[in-house]
């Protein structure tokens, strides 16, 4: 073999060898088992098997007045976004861009569900649910149902009997499985006006909307009833467990602050009806009112469940 001959057979062994570099490579991380995402440091509750659920309800004081409402919601959405729960029941969303602004933060990690206004799609009672994509959870159908019981329209400045607040109650399905969900607002007391009748009969009507059907049942959001109150005995009580009910012993504490910027009593729920669960609870804290979040914590509680008993054929009728 001449010079020329022996440096062209030199040049192809090369390419060849080159080119089986470069396929060992593209092959070797072609077939590299991906990474499993690692939850945050700072994730306040974990879930370390399947049959678990993760619940946030959230009071966001989403109101049109106040002009830091649009940061504080983006940092709500931010701390959702940190502690990957698999279902948020939001309260208080009034406008349609405040809705906007927390569906498109939470893009698109988050599927949306509410119920529209007829003319202004903003959401009915300020209700919005959010159910983490990455969860085997998803929409199968939602509705809302208002309260007949309500203070008075001509209270303007307590907004109130303006605000048209009811019951959003979402369907969720997981392969053979499904569970009912509702997010829910009572009327709110105001200075010298405890509304208790009107919270009364609120309570009796979500009390009838959900005794119908023995379904697996998740209840939240915002009551504005304490524990000690009669009406917690006689009326929120019976609608199922209430999830927190640890977490208000240990921690001794409200969940909300009030208009002067006092540390008020506990008044945000999670509970379960017709279905067991263990469960921890624990609080998104504010440091002070709208600090940095809003006038209320979130209550952040974790399920642990026996899939069996979300496996009901009566849930998908």
């Amino acid at each position: 073999m001449d010079e020329k001959e022996s440096h062209r057979s030199g040049l192809r062994t090369s390419s060849k060898y080159f080119l089986l570099a470069v396929l060992l490579l593209i092959g070797d991380g072609c077939c590299t088992t991906p990474k499993t995402p690692t939850p945050p440091q700072n994730m306040l509750l974990r879930c370390d098997g399947q049959n678990c659920l993760r619940v946030l309800t959230w009071n966001v004081h989403g109101l049109p007045f106040k002009a830091n409402t649009p940061e504080r919601l983006r940092q709500i959405a931010a701390k959702i976004a940190e502690q990957q729960p698999d279902l948020v029941l939001l309260q208080e969303v009034w406008l349609g861009r405040y809705k906007r602004l927390l569906r498109s933060a939470l893009s698109p990690d988050y599927e949306m569900a509410y119920a529209p206004r007829c003319v202004t799609r903003w959401p009915r009672g300020g209700l919005v649910v959010f159910i983490r994509r990455g969860s085997p959870w998803r929409v199968d159908r939602s509705a809302f149902e208002p309260y007949v019981a309500s203070a008075p329209w001509y209270r303007v400045s307590e907004m109130d009997g303006l605000s048209g607040k009811g019951i959003l109650t979402v369907q969720i399905v997981s392969d053979n499985s499904a569970l009912r969900v509702v997010d829910t607002h009572l009327q709110s007391p105001y200075l010298g006006r405890s509304y208790y009748t009107e919270r009364r009969k609120q309570l009796d009507e979500l009390w009838k909307s959900l005794k119908g059907r023995k379904v697996p049942t998740l209840i939240g959001g915002d009551f504005n009833t304490y524990p000690a109150e009669p009406l917690y005995r006689t009326h929120l009580s019976r609608l199922g467990t209430d999830l927190s009910r640890q977490e208000q012993q240990d921690c001794q504490c409200g969940t909300h602050f009030d208009d002067y910027g006092g540390r008020q009593e506990w008044i945000d729920y999670v509970l379960t009806q017709n279905w067991p669960v263990e469960s921890q609870v624990t609080r998104i804290e504010n440091d002070s009112i709208d600090n940095p979040y809003s006038d209320h914590d979130g209550v952040l509680a974790r399920l642990v469940y026996d899939e069996s008993a979300l496996r009901t054929p009566e849930v998908s009728k």
